[in-house]
């Protein structure tokens, strides 16, 4: 943005030289002049101060309105990414989400098709609200799976508890761990959980892509609590892509450690990751 300061022309100061109120106060043309000039600077100032202002506004806003949409078109795996957050979403094979690229004050919303299994960050001022087909599902903290497909949404909670309203029936249930609902054309329905063994699906074959080094270490410790991964300092954001097949810890570390060319260490139940 250019500022151009412009000159009082001739007929402007013999138009100042002979008006009464200027002589009548005794003000000098040329200190007029500069006076003009100054003024025209800092309402152009004033301008880009103003411009600059609605920019950073629009651009700290701009993550709310921006839609992510995020396809596992990897065949066989499961795809993991880290939300805006902290919640972590487990995407099934061609299952599909859809979330802003950053929440806004009130509320957490995403949208998902097919199937997926998420744990939710805790935040009883913002709950967690997920549309899949013709339910809804609020939560507040808590980890479940969820099967949207073919006019029906079913879904399983691991921990925690979440309601799930339909939105033609307007009906909505509570569901607590160890049980589940399904969602269709006829309504809803609750019942037990037979199966709990099934969470252990979304761990077996993990993908990940440009994913920070401290969300994937993260992830595996979640899934083996029994082991808690360290990373030296510097590395947390250093970014891989990678797929783990390994039903342990200890070979996802060699994975790690071989893709970035880095060294581990193991101290009981403490793997240390260092370069």
């Amino acid at each position: 943005l250019a500022v151009k300061i412009i000159p009082v022309t001739l007929a402007e100061f013999q138009h100042y030289e002979n008006s009464p109120l200027l002589h009548c106060r005794g003000i000098d043309p040329f200190v007029f002049q500069f006076f003009i000039n100054n003024l025209r600077v800092n309402i152009a100032f004033l301008l880009i101060i103003t411009v600059i202002t609605l920019l950073i506004t629009n651009r700290k806003n701009e993550g709310e309105l921006f839609a992510v949409t995020i396809t596992n078109d990897t065949p066989g795996t499961t795809f993991v990414t880290k939300l805006d957050d902290g919640s972590y979403i487990y995407l099934s094979e061609r299952a599909t989400v859809v979330h802003p690229q950053k929440f806004n004050s009130s509320k957490r919303e995403v949208e998902l098709s097919g199937e997926a299994y998420f744990e939710i960050a805790r935040d009883e001022n913002k709950p967690f609200i997920i549309e899949a087909g013709d339910a809804i599902i609020e939560v507040l903290g808590t980890t479940f799976d969820l099967l949207s497909k073919e006019g029906e949404t079913k879904i399983s909670v691991r921990s925690g508890r979440i309601k799930i309203s339909h939105i033609k029936s307007g009906e909505s249930v509570e569901v607590s761990a160890g049980e589940s609902a399904v969602a269709g054309e006829s309504g809803l329905a609750k019942y037990i959980t037979e199966d709990l063994e099934h969470f252990n699906k979304y761990s077996s074959r993990m993908h990940f892509k440009d994913e920070y080094l401290a969300n994937i270490t993260d992830v595996i410790n979640r899934t083996f609590p029994d082991t808690k991964i360290e990373l030296e300092q510097g590395l947390e954001i250093r970014e891989l892509t990678a797929t783990f097949t390994g039903d342990n810890p200890d070979s996802m570390v060699q994975l790690i450690c071989s893709a970035m060319e880095l060294k581990y260490k193991r101290e009981g139940g403490v793997i240390k990751i260092h370069q």
